[in-house]
């Protein structure tokens, strides 16, 4: 989705996660040490720079307009004033979840045990927050807005519609635990 405003859209930030899942999955399959040396530090990187848009009092993460990895693009918040801006993005929260399960597996695999227990502790912060995403009926909505405000919520009045993307991909993922893998 690289061909909208550059000025205003938040690209790559879901995009950045999948990148680091795609690309542990090939690590840890080949486990080849040379590819692995070679990208590790790149693939850390990454996860820093998710990791910046962690807020320290939900433990979600903001993401703007067109930040997610699939079409269509995120819209981000509607602000009162009628500009947009960033909201906390469910698709993002859950494929960051998924790459730093790799980069875990990908530490441990390297050696690097420091690593490995600084980026597990990210996983099981990021984890602890997920549950901000589940409607009563279990499954993740889209987004939330800074004010509460809940984007995907089947059947509401406003923004009354079921996200596929994020729920499809917390069960692939195996974020989703096995009951609500099962209730999505």
């Amino acid at each position: 989705q690289g061909d909208g405003a550059v000025n205003t859209h938040d690209w790559f930030m879901e995009a950045t996660a999948a990148g680091i899942v795609m690309q542990g999955e090939l690590l840890l399959i080949s486990r080849d040490k040379v590819a692995i040396d070679r990208y590790l530090s790149k693939m850390e990187r990454a996860a820093d720079f998710i990791e910046t848009r962690r807020d320290p009092k939900t433990g979600l993460y903001w993401a703007g307009i067109a930040s997610n990895l699939l079409a269509p693009s995120f819209a981000g918040y509607l602000k009162p004033d009628g500009t947009r801006g960033m909201a906390y993005h469910a698709g993002l929260q859950v494929t960051y979840i998924a790459a730093l399960d790799r980069l875990v597996e990908l530490e441990r695999l390297a050696g690097r045990a420091a690593e490995a227990k600084k980026y597990t502790a990210r996983r099981d912060l990021a984890r602890q927050s997920l549950s901000k995403f589940v409607t009563p009926d279990g499954y993740f909505v889209n987004s939330i807005d800074p004010d509460g405000t809940k984007h995907g919520v089947f059947g509401a009045a406003k923004y009354g519609y079921f996200e596929s993307s994020v729920n499809h991909d917390a069960v692939c993922f195996r974020v989703a635990d096995e009951a609500l893998a099962n209730s999505i």
